[in-house]
C-alpha cells in the first residue's frame, strides 16, 4: 500500500480511514486498487475490504455496464478492470455491493 503518513486515521487495530491523497493498494499478485482522487477510504484488513464514497453517483446500471452485468452478481466475479469515478481496479476477484453512493467491495483469492 502507498500513501502519505497525513490523512492516515486508525479506527482500531483492525481498520485505517485514508484521507487526502490518492493512494494505491496492492494485495499480493492478485489484486490492486488506484484511487484517481483523493476520497475518503477505509480498510478493513481483518475482513480484507475496502469501503469508500464516491463523489458521483453510480447508478446500478452503470455499475453493471463497468461489469458487464446485466445485474449485480450476488458472487464473486473475476473483472479485468473496473473503473468508476475516483478509482480503478485493474484485476482483482470481488464481490461488489452498491448502498447509494457507497461501494462495497470483498476482494476474494483469484481462482
Amino acid at each position: 500500500m502507498s500513501y502519505t503518513p497525513f490523512g492516515v486515521t486508525r479506527v482500531d487495530e483492525h481498520r485505517t480511514i485514508y484521507t487526502l491523497v490518492p493512494i494505491s493498494v496492492r494485495f499480493g499478485a492478485a489484486a490492486s486498487m488506484e484511487q484517481t482522487s483523493a476520497i475518503a477510504l477505509l480498510q478493513d484488513r481483518e475482513h480484507e475490504s475496502l469501503t469508500m464514497q464516491l463523489g458521483e453517483t453510480v447508478t446500478e446500471d452503470r455499475l453493471n455496464a463497468a461489469l458487464r452485468t446485466t445485474s449485480l452478481p450476488a458472487q464473486a466475479v473475476d473483472v479485468e478492470r473496473l473503473e468508476l469515478p475516483g478509482v480503478t481496479f485493474p484485476k482483482a476477484r470481488m464481490t461488489v455491493r452498491l448502498d447509494r453512493q457507497e461501494l462495497h467491495i470483498s476482494l476474494e483469492p483469484r481462482s
